[in-house]
């Protein structure tokens, strides 16, 4: 009789399953555009944000923060600010509004992209959490229209860092339908 190791075995199987769960998560992704009234939980608020706060950066700076904005009046002032919020940002329950200490940034040039790749990674690592936690979110790029960028800096800007997006986030009115994702990656 051959002698199994349950042990071994009830690990593979449980590496097995965290694999599918986080394709699974992966492939139900969406961005969420439509948020319903009802605030987001403090509790899931508070797990995204210690969360985020966590997420690798290069060369482990961690110069990459968040600022909430909830209050109606600035949303909507969000909204007209941010080229991709028009119409629609103001509805979600809270902004997240992603900066880069400059100050982090010193070698030859990375000032141009490194800020904006170090935010890119927290917020993919947000929306992972906000999918974990049944949360819509949106990406909203860090485009702000020339003629305004005085007003957004005024209102929401930090002195010498570098904005680098937003992310809308609230309670699913109904869950944006998952578009099928094109293959990125080819491996031969």
């Amino acid at each position: 009789m051959e002698n199994k190791d349950i042990y071994q075995e009830r690990y593979t199987k449980h590496q097995a399953r965290k694999k599918k769960q986080l394709i699974e998560m992966l492939d139900s992704r969406s961005s969420q555009r439509v948020f319903n009234d009802k605030p987001i939980d403090p509790d899931k608020t508070e797990l995204l944000l210690a969360n985020i706060a966590k997420t690798a950066s290069s060369c482990g700076r961690e110069a990459i923060y968040g600022v909430v904005v909830e209050d109606r009046t600035r949303k909507e002032l969000l909204g007209a600010l941010l080229v991709g919020g028009v119409g629609w940002i103001h509805r979600a329950d809270k902004i997240l509004l992603f900066f880069a200490a400059e100050s982090a940034y010193k070698a030859g040039g990375e000032i141009d992209f490194m800020p904006y790749l170090d935010a890119g990674v927290v917020i993919g690592t947000a929306y992972l959490i906000c999918e974990a936690m049944e949360v819509g979110c949106c990406f909203v790029n860090p485009n702000v229209r020339e003629e305004n960028k005085w007003i957004f800096s005024n209102k929401f800007g930090q002195v010498r860092d570098i904005f680098c997006g937003a992310l809308a986030i609230g309670n699913y009115d109904k869950k944006a339908p998952v578009v099928k994702k094109k293959k990125s990656i080819i491996i031969k």
